[in-house]
């Protein structure tokens, strides 16, 4: 498991590794981990979602090495979720912040607005009790939730009922205040 105490090692492991091999980049997270690694949350996860760029064969082979040291499953570090990143607003990447400059790699964390309406998305599909608890170590401002409700108005397809997304953010907003009270 990935938690806020090991963070920073299975970075700086991988950030190793990857110097070792003469590679140098940046990768920005999105998702659970980017709750930990912004310290947000205290929830545990099992794998970083990548938001980018897609993983190499380099990245693979030091994530694989890595996974053995620190007992995580093969795939911890993965762009499965990238997609979802895309259909952010225009600069994001820019707008992402970095947490750790290490010898090869930068790490980034997609920026709080941005975290918000991917979780909010991810709830909205997924209905994970899991999504709602990192929504709620959010703690989303109301304007940060209307914003979140007219992406994804934007974003999803016409046959999806408005009617439906505004209904989820009705009741979302109602859980969000009901568990900060």
């Amino acid at each position: 498991m990935i938690t806020v105490s090991n963070f920073q090692l299975i970075f700086k492991e991988l950030d190793q590794l990857l110097h070792d091999k003469r590679w140098s980049g940046s990768l920005i997270l999105m998702g659970s981990s980017g709750l930990v690694a912004k310290n947000i949350s205290d929830r545990a996860t099992v794998d970083v979602d990548i938001a980018f760029p897609k993983l190499n064969s380099v990245l693979k082979e030091a994530a694989n090495l890595v996974s053995h040291k620190f007992h995580l499953p093969h795939d911890w570090l993965n762009d499965a979720g990238a997609s979802f990143a895309k259909q952010l607003p225009d600069g994001w990447q820019d707008r992402s912040q970095n947490i750790l400059n290490g010898k090869a790699l930068t790490i980034a964390v997609l920026n709080l607005d941005d975290l918000i309406k991917l979780k909010c998305l991810a709830y909205f599909d997924r209905q994970k009790d899991s999504d709602l608890m990192d929504l709620i170590s959010l703690n989303p401002n109301s304007s940060q939730l209307a914003s979140a409700e007219k992406w994804m108005l934007q974003i999803r397809e016409p046959e999806e009922s408005s009617t439906d997304i505004k209904k989820f953010f009705a009741q979302m907003t109602q859980e969000l205040k009901n568990a900060t009270r």
